[in-house]
């Protein structure tokens, strides 16, 4: 999507009603670091946001603040999730950089 909005080309999305969780490379980051430094126990851990965000609002905010509009094509309307397994969350970390603001920045950069 960040490459066709750069280049003003038309994107093809599964459908309006997709839901993400995302997460920003700096809060992956801080999550290993945290890990290092307090020695955390190997397990099976998950990294994921409190938050799920649709796509339609991501391109919503997208279009609202930036001159330039993202052209969207969508292939259906039907309720897409993605599936996030059940594991341990690691203690004392939240992720700081991934709400919905940092990722219309991103997109736009």
């Amino acid at each position: 999507m960040k490459k066709n909005y750069k280049e003003n080309k038309c994107t093809t999305i599964i459908s309006k009603k997709l839901s993400l969780n995302l997460l920003n490379v700096l809060d992956i980051y801080d999550a290993v670091n945290l890990i290092l430094k307090k020695n955390i126990k190997p397990n099976t851990y998950i990294l994921k946001n409190s938050k799920n965000y649709s796509i339609i609002d991501i391109i919503k905010r997208i279009n609202i603040y930036s001159h330039k509009k993202i052209k969207i094509k969508w292939q259906s309307t039907k309720t897409f999730k993605e599936k996030i397994y059940r594991h341990k969350l690691i203690k004392n970390w939240t992720p700081k950089n991934s709400n919905i603001e940092d990722i219309v920045d991103l997109i736009k950069k």
